[in-house]
């Protein structure tokens, strides 16, 4: 049987991953193979668009699915897409230094391939994850003195974001 089209991951939470594909026909069923484990899964009448959703799956990990098309016990070459659960949110997520135009942000980190996104004032910041278990630090400079920031940092894995956490921090005074 040929392939099926338009694989790709549709949802996803911390712990599981909705796909969806375009049924290739009502006489073709399909296998969904990862972690070493294979799925049957039926044909689903009507609708050409086939949703199957793998649970209890391990928060901001990193999975590759195989989806083989199945037509009397004969499966096509099979498509192949890598999909992540959501990762958790940053934590200890705070100001460590401050002067009158720089904040010094901080944050654990989470593993290496868990990066962050740091959003405030319409600008987003791309921070890659630092090897070692160490904290996160990052230098927000050019800012304005006596002024309010919010900002919000996104843990981000295969293009997937947390749900974010926010703090504010306040620059220094001028002193005259």
């Amino acid at each position: 049987p040929k392939n099926t089209d338009s694989f790709r991951q549709s949802e996803q939470n911390e712990t599981s991953i909705t796909l969806q594909w375009n049924k290739v026909n009502n006489n073709v069923s399909f296998v969904l193979q990862f972690n070493g484990t294979e799925t049957n899964i039926s044909s689903p009448d009507g609708d050409r668009t086939v949703f199957y959703t793998v649970s209890s799956l391990t928060v901001g990990a990193r999975y590759t699915f195989t989806l083989y098309s199945v037509f009397e016990n004969v499966r096509s070459r099979g498509v192949s897409i890598v999909a992540a659960t959501v990762p958790p949110n940053a934590r200890n997520f705070r100001p460590s230094e401050l002067d009158e135009t720089s904040i010094t942000l901080q944050w654990n980190n989470i593993n290496y391939y868990v990066n962050f996104v740091l959003q405030f004032n319409g600008t987003e910041t791309f921070i890659s994850a630092p090897y070692g278990n160490g904290p996160v630090t990052h230098t927000v400079s050019s800012l304005t003195a006596r002024t309010r920031y919010t900002f919000t940092l996104f843990s981000v894995s295969e293009n997937v974001r947390s749900s974010g956490v926010n703090i504010t921090a306040m620059t220094g005074k001028i002193m005259y």
